[in-house]
């Protein structure tokens, strides 16, 4: 009997574990942007939308992690948390234009877990 108690006290832990961190929500960009960095209006940044637990969060709250990104060498997203454009669409070649779609990954960093996909496109 004691456990079956060691279980289900074990399982409602889990299951508040769980549900303890807030949900972090991907949302979809589409940014325009010409040469370079675009970094220039935070609203152009891949973060500036997404929530944690229904609210805005800092840029240190999470890792930004490339699912797809099929234009390697020609569009890129600033992926490296100490830098100055942290979550921005680069733009390798100004001569290219059309319409590129990105697919990242976005994780709380106090729970790696707690994850989601968006795409900038």
């Amino acid at each position: 009997m004691r456990k079956l108690y060691t279980s289900i006290l074990l399982f409602f832990l889990l299951v508040l574990s769980s549900n303890s961190f807030g949900q972090i929500v991907a949302n979809s960009n589409n940014i325009f942007t010409t040469c370079g960095y675009y970094g220039n209006n935070p609203s152009d940044n891949v973060l500036f939308n997404d929530t944690l637990n229904g609210n805005a969060f800092s840029y240190t709250d999470v890792t930004i992690t490339i699912i797809n990104n099929p234009y390697n060498g020609i569009i890129d997203l600033d992926i490296d948390p100490l830098s100055s454009s942290y979550g921005f669409l680069i733009l390798y070649n100004p001569t290219i234009y059309g319409q590129f779609t990105i697919a990242y990954q976005i994780c709380e960093v106090a729970n790696p877990t707690n994850c989601d996909i968006g795409y900038v496109t």
